[in-house]
């Protein structure tokens, strides 16, 4: 073999080997598919009317919702997902930080934006990976930011349904009462009263009559009794006496006979103890109505202060709840995407805002630009080596032999 030969052999071998690393570094190994989602940050809490306030500074914030977004018990929710299951049915020893490996995190700076990218072998999986990621965020995000509202807002529930369950008894008792007064109105039980008040009073004037008629009628009755003690002693009075003349005592038409007499004490005595009864009933009632209406206007006043405090707390609850249609801090601004980049290319660049276009590094001539240039710079630079190891192996060569072709002439 000549060394023209081997000259030509090593120059066709480097010239090879130069196009074939530019080949590989034009084409190279393919990146993973990411998945990529960009999120707004408000710089201040969204708020019903007027500005939004509260709540940390925009830098602190972010830099807070970074560690939320990657930290194991958000990660761990995530491994919870159905579709993160399916994709992993025999998840690795460390599940948590085989997917944090998995994440990347983009701040985006002092912008209002973020951006999470998820590498997978597909990207399918990187789509479903980032979607319960993103879900799993969003909630532990808002959880927090309204963790103190929430449960505010569940003590204002509960202290609500109290106020409102001490109402709804206090209204029962109520009517319980006024099922016996006959009324819960003032008014209407003012009048009750007055018709009980005055027949009370018609019970003790009848009382007082019949007093007056008893005493009479048991006059009358010892009377009768007496002239009937009287006749009956009479025959012994003219056996013992003789005396005529009692004979012509005989008995009084004016007084009534003793068992006319009784009757009517008895009649008498039975009417007054039965509005002697009615006194007493009477007197009952009005004590047990006085008493009932002291418990009604105890309990009217405090279902009055329990209606107050239920509805001063039910416009606290509707007031959160108004609260609550607020748009969280945190949305998403751009839904989850595939971006494919060349190795050693960020895929996810920063921008200042949502409408700004992605933009290429400072003083670079454009993403495009090096995938085609590096690697014709590689093969013309190969090229260039071949082409000076063969001329340098063939010039002396051919100097060779033309004085070899010299010296035979």
């Amino acid at each position: 073999m000549t060394r023209l030969t081997v000259g030509l052999a090593a120059g066709v071998v480097v010239l090879g080997a130069g196009l074939t690393a530019g080949l590989v570094r034009a084409t190279g190994p393919a990146a993973k598919p990411r998945a990529v989602v960009v999120y707004h940050v408000a710089a201040e809490q969204p708020a019903v009317v007027g500005a939004g306030v509260g709540g940390p500074p925009l830098a602190a914030y972010k830099e807070f919702q970074v560690s939320l977004l990657t930290n194991r018990k958000t990660l761990a929710e995530v491994l919870k997902d159905p579709r993160v299951k399916n994709l992993l049915p025999a998840p690795p020893a460390d599940a948590v930080e085989w997917l944090r490996d998995r994440v990347t995190v983009d701040p985006r700076g002092a912008s209002e934006f973020m951006s999470v990218a998820v590498e997978a072998d597909k990207p399918e999986e990187a789509l479903e990976l980032v979607a319960a990621i993103s879900k799993a965020y969003l909630d532990a995000s808002y959880q927090h930011d309204n963790r103190r509202r929430l449960a505010r807002r569940t003590t204002l529930e509960r202290e609500y349904k109290a106020a409102r369950d001490q109402v709804e008894e206090g209204q029962a008792h109520i009517d319980g009462i006024a099922r016996r007064l006959g009324s819960k109105d003032g008014a209407v039980l003012a009048l009750i009263d007055r018709f009980r008040v005055s027949k009370l009073e018609e019970s003790v004037s009848k009382v007082a009559a019949l007093r007056d008629e008893l005493t009479a009628a048991q006059a009358t009755l010892a009377a009768a009794k007496g002239q009937a003690k009287w006749l009956a002693l009479r025959p012994a009075v003219m056996a013992v006496t003789g005396v005529p003349w009692a004979a012509t005592l005989g008995p009084d038409p004016k007084v009534a006979s003793s068992d006319a007499a009784q009757e009517e004490v008895d009649r008498l005595v039975r009417e007054m103890s039965k509005a002697e009864g009615k006194i007493k009933q009477l007197e009952k009632e009005l004590e047990e109505r006085n008493r009932y209406k002291i418990d009604l206007e105890t309990h009217q006043r405090q279902i009055a202060l329990k209606e107050q405090t239920a509805n001063l707390l039910a416009g606290h609850i509707e007031a959160m709840r108004l609260e609550a249609g607020v748009p969280p801090r945190v949305t998403v601004a751009e839904d989850p995407s595939i971006q494919r980049a060349p190795r050693g290319q960020d895929p996810i660049p920063p921008r200042a805002s949502a409408a700004e276009p992605r933009a290429a590094p400072a003083g670079a001539a454009g993403p495009g630009v090096w995938a085609w240039a590096g690697p014709a710079l590689g093969s013309l630079l190969g090229a260039f080596v071949g082409a000076a190891v063969a001329v340098r192996l063939v010039r002396p060569a051919a100097a060779a032999r033309a004085g070899s072709s010299a010296g035979t002439s």
